[in-house]
């Protein structure tokens, strides 16, 4: 859930806990938001948190073995 803070309130005013992430997002005139729109984009935090919070990843299975999506094959961790 993605939830706009009030810059008057504290960290624990504004309930800030352990594993929170903030994020800054930079203003954008209409006509920036429209063109980063147009190109397929997210023009402000919220949506694009939005959305990578609504997609789908679907794990293929091989040989018994999930693989992770987000490694490339043959990345050694």
């Amino acid at each position: 859930m993605v939830e706009p803070m009030e810059l008057e309130y504290t960290l624990s005013q504004s309930e800030i806990v352990d594993g929170d992430i903030i994020c800054f997002q930079a203003e954008v005139s209409d006509q920036e938001a429209r063109e980063l729109e147009s190109q397929g984009l997210y023009s402000d935090a919220q949506r694009f948190y939005n959305l990578l919070q609504r997609r789908l990843v679907k794990p293929a299975k091989r040989g018994g073995l999930l693989l992770n999506p987000g490694i490339p094959r043959g990345s050694r961790m």
